[in-house]
């Protein structure tokens, strides 16, 4: 072969990479599994490989359900079921994935059998069957698979463009699984509500909300709310829900607790306990606003029979003088009513309360997705970028690596954001501190609790507060359930800023933790602010107690930690403080 033949030949092949890597993108720009796109892809790939029966494997997997989610592309000729679920205890039973899940081979070459019987893929049986593991971020995304050849081993390296644009395709397909799986938990927990909960942008447009506000607008699905107003399906009460809208976002006042009407298509009219607050997102801008409500409508007609029997029991008792012990007992009986109906007040009042919680959560989670969102538009900037770059010819290896360390940046940042939006809808749970949603493992509690810190550094900043964080010994790990140690240190910390530090220019905060004597560790939070009276201090783990209900205090974060310490953890929360001279929690629990 003559040196300008080798030259052309190698110019083809490159040229062969960029038309596998074209097809690759438009995949992950589209951020779906185009299949014509993923055929192409793997018959150039064939070419430069001089390998036959090439496909692609897409891996996920799913720790909440213990399984694994295996994805196949390639001809349906070679496939006969491109999905198959794996439990993670049907995995120990295949070597060769769990050496790929493990990360202890990149390269394997394994007996066709393996992939034939399993998975019902077509692979000629007097050859062996070579694996490629892709990994992104320490995990395994995906691998190629194609009847061994010689020296497959030097692919990978002989085109490692192409193998970075598979990782990226595929780690972007896991990313978006992912995502869709934890926004599906979220609407699920909504929907289970029997408040309705909604949210809409600043022009009052619907963003979303649960199933159960869908079917009081006569839709079907939480879906069908996108892009409606009220006028679509409140039309009665359009301009009053508008107005409330109005003066809630430009106010930035919350509405608690405002009785409502609202008439459904069917023409029935029913009464609400509505709650409203602005979304505000890290700017300190109102987009838009979210609310919940309770169909008051049976304690409206309760309130008016109770009206209509205590009418009727004046007149009766005018008229029926002499029939007193009878009238006696029927007003006894308006009063056991009556009593009831209090009663169902209350709950009702308490089930707002919960409403007023979820509306804060929600509040929560779009600042996360919507810095996701930002990330992931930056990543198909860059991507496009990559391929104007490479369209052009203008591709450097300096500007490549740039691009690929601003893929990793910015990978980095969605799924740091994706899983605070995680976070913050597993919060939610611990209500009903939920025994089995935190598992125990080793920590360095320095590192834990400074991470935890880390995160509410913005809030720090804004009461101007320094906290000073003593771990003895520095090196302590201890075994614990991290998420409930989290929570109560989040919920300690806003807390404090809420309540404790009111016009402080000297906020100071301390926090010890050590294991005792008795083997118990043992947590003490102390900080300087302006304290609290003993009649207070007796209620303050009292569900929905609060003294600052005005600003949208949920009476819930004290609550939670003290069933965190008390259920989840077998241990016991001690509060000492005095007005002026702040306050001190004391937490310890067996390890």
């Amino acid at each position: 072969m003559t040196e300008h033949t080798i030259l052309m030949e190698g110019i083809f092949k490159s040229s062969m990479q960029i038309s596998c890597i074209d097809a690759l993108n438009i995949i992950a720009l589209e951020c779906d599994d185009n299949i014509s796109q993923f055929d192409e892809a793997l018959s150039l790939m064939e070419y430069l490989f001089n390998a036959n029966d090439i496909l692609l494997g897409s891996v996920f997997e799913d720790h909440a359900n213990e399984e694994v989610s295996l994805t196949w592309f390639g001809p349906t000729t070679k496939i006969a079921h491109h999905q198959h679920r794996l439990p993670f205890s049907s995995c120990e039973q295949l070597p060769w994935l769990m050496a790929l899940l493990k990360g202890q081979d990149k390269y394997l070459r394994i007996e066709p059998q393996d992939l034939i019987k399993q998975f019902g893929l077509v692979f000629p049986e007097n050859n062996t069957v070579t694996l490629i593991a892709l990994r992104a971020k320490g995990q395994l995304v995906g691998f190629l698979a194609f009847s061994s050849v010689k020296n497959d081993r030097a692919i990978c390296g002989s085109y490692v463009a192409l193998f970075n644009t598979l990782r990226l395709v595929f780690f972007n397909r896991q990313q978006k699984i992912q995502l869709t799986h934890d926004l599906q938990a979220h609407q699920q927990v909504m929907d289970l509500m029997p408040q309705r909960v909604f949210w809409k942008n600043k022009r009052s447009v619907y963003l979303g909300g649960n199933l159960a506000f869908a079917n009081d607008a006569n839709l079907t699905s939480p879906d069908e709310l996108v892009g409606v107003t009220d006028y679509d399906i409140f039309p009665e009460q359009a301009e009053l829900y508008r107005r409330d809208d109005a003066n809630t976002m430009d106010t930035r006042v919350h509405l608690i607790n405002s009785e409502e009407p609202q008439t459904h298509a069917n023409g029935q009219t029913i009464w609400l306990r509505t709650s409203k607050r602005p979304i505000i997102n890290s700017y300190n801008e109102v987009i838009g606003v979210i609310g919940t409500y309770d169909d008051i409508s049976e304690l409206k007609n309760i309130q008016a029979e109770l009206s209509l029997a205590k009418e009727k029991l004046e007149e009766r008792v005018i008229e029926r003088t002499k029939a007193l012990s009878e009238s006696n007992v029927r007003l006894e009986t308006a009063l056991v009513d009556l009593s009831q109906a209090q009663a169902h007040l209350v709950d009702k009042e308490k089930m707002a309360a919960l409403g007023g919680l979820v509306a804060g959560i929600a509040h929560e989670i779009n600042t996360p997705v919507g810095i996701a969102v930002t990330g992931s538009s930056h990543l198909v900037s860059v991507v496009n970028k990559i391929q104007a770059g490479l369209n052009a010819g203008s591709l450097t290896k300096l500007k490549f690596e740039s691009f690929c360390a601003e893929l990793s940046t910015g990978c980095e940042i969605v799924l740091k954001n994706l899983q605070r939006a995680s976070e913050q809808i597993s919060n939610f749970k611990l209500i009903a501190v939920d025994q089995s949603h935190d598992t125990q493992r080793n920590i360095n509690v320095k590192n834990y609790i400074e991470g935890v810190i880390t995160t509410l550094k913005p809030k720090l900043r804004a009461y101007h507060v320094n906290i000073d964080l003593q771990v003895t010994p520095a090196a302590l790990d201890v075994v614990l359930y991290p998420g409930a140690l989290s929570q109560i240190l989040t919920n300690l910390i806003e807390n404090t800023l809420i309540h404790a530090f009111i016009n402080s220019n000297d906020a100071q905060v301390s926090i010890h933790a050590f294991v005792n004597a008795d083997n118990q560790f043992e947590l003490c939070f102390k900080d300087n602010g302006q304290g609290m009276s003993d009649e207070v201090r007796k209620k303050i783990f009292d569900p929905f107690y609060t003294t600052n209900r005005a600003t949208g205090g949920s009476g819930l974060g004290l609550h939670i930690i003290f069933n965190l310490v008390t259920q989840r953890l077998k241990g016991q929360i001690v509060c000492l403080s005095e007005p002026d001279k702040g306050t001190e929690f004391n937490i310890t629990f067996p390890l």
